[in-house]
């Protein structure tokens, strides 16, 4: 009596096992039933606007929790059904991790996804530069202005680390012409200082500094690239070709930049890009402590753009030319033809008030750079 007990609770016991057995197989990749690491499609890097990340786990009967906060997931954490899509309009720091009952949950996957936010900016005609500065800025001139979009940030160190990283770019500091540093007192030419070594303390959400002209050229190329949409720039050597009629992204014209920092048809007029008060839109020479910040980390225009005032000084398109206000180029102006020097717009973290002013115009030679000189995109509406 006891042995036939004894055996029937074999026989059921073999029978819940062979059914667990189908529900939940085991397959001969993961006989230690380990989950599988989950899938990002597409993966972390540099986006513009937002982006679709599909996640995916081959191992069956998971649940997915992930974060945004670069925290590791616990099974308190929000839920995604496998093969299913988190949209990104903003920048996080995605990661992923799968678990099953009974099972070793998978390694934490996932990373920085770095979303350029743009800024639409619709055409009209405005009152570009100053009668009461500096003579590149004279005379006040109307300029009209097809519609466009700009960045809502300056470029930073974590999406130029992407385009770096990405295509194995060599930029023209490190390729031996190293950057000039601001030692307090003076600019000192370094042979080591580039994007990733600026000469002070930085995270990955600071504007990049320690670029040249064609280094951002190549940085706007590749995010068209990357985007599938045709690139505004052809690179032949040292000479660029810009199509404006393409959608890639590009740097903004000079009339461009200055209608942005303005505030667009939103302008109130400020003296800086924002406001009157310097310290409440712009990191400055009495404000920066001797260095950038992170982005957004002052009040916005009234288009919502951050730092057009201070922090770092931003490349644009347009060769620069002291007398170009005065030469009649009113209509959606590229800029002169030829020059020396390329246009630099905003002032920096190192400039005084009297630099950082909206219409203020300086420039440099399209090779150099500094560890106070970025930039931001832009691209045709």
């Amino acid at each position: 009596m006891r042995l036939s007990v004894l055996i029937r609770g074999i026989v059921i016991l073999n029978i819940i096992n062979l059914v667990l057995c189908c529900k939940n197989p085991v397959s001969k990749e993961n006989k230690d039933n380990s989950v599988a690491v989950p899938v990002l499609n597409p993966p972390p890097s540099t986006y513009v606007k937002s982006v679709d990340v599909k996640i995916s786990c081959k191992t069956p009967y998971v649940v997915i929790h992930y974060t945004l906060n670069g925290l590791i997931p616990t099974e308190f954490d929000p839920v995604i059904e496998n093969g299913g899509t988190i949209k990104l309009t903003s920048s996080a720091v995605l990661k992923v991790k799968a678990f099953r009952i009974g099972w070793t949950p998978s390694e934490v996957v996932g990373g920085n996804y770095n979303i350029i936010e743009i800024v639409f900016i619709h055409e009209a005609t405005f009152p570009m530069g100053s009668d009461d500065y500096s003579y590149d800025e004279k005379p006040v001139h109307g300029v009209f202005l097809y519609s466009f979009y700009a960045s809502k940030y300056e470029v930073t160190i974590g999406e130029f680390r992407d385009f770096i990283n990405e295509t194995g770019y060599t930029t023209t500091a490190e390729s031996g012409e190293g950057a000039y540093i601001w030692s307090g007192s003076q600019w000192e030419k370094k042979a080591d200082a580039n994007w990733d070594n600026p000469y002070y303390n930085k995270s990955d959400k600071f504007p990049v500094s320690c670029v040249s002209w064609y280094d951002a050229i190549n940085f706007c190329n590749w995010l068209s690239n990357k985007e599938g949409i045709t690139p505004c720039y052809s690179i032949y050597g040292d000479y660029i070709e810009c199509n404006f009629n393409a959608k890639g992204y590009r740097l903004l014209t000079e009339a461009e930049w200055e209608f942005a920092a303005r505030g667009g048809k939103k302008s109130h007029g400020y003296l800086y890009s924002g406001s009157s008060n310097i310290d409440e839109v712009g990191w400055y020479k009495n404000n920066s402590e001797g260095r950038p910040h992170e982005i957004g980390g002052k009040k916005a225009n009234e288009l919502g753009i951050y730092d057009m005032t201070g922090n770092v000084c931003e490349w644009c398109w347009d060769w620069y030319s002291a007398t170009y206000y005065r030469e009649g180029f009113n209509n959606n102006p590229h800029g002169p033809s030829t020059g020396v020097t390329r246009v630099q717009r905003g002032g920096s973290w190192d400039s005084t008030p009297f630099i950082n002013r909206i219409t203020n115009r300086y420039s440099l030679k399209p090779k150099e750079s500094n560890n106070a000189t970025g930039f931001r995109i832009g691209r045709k509406f």
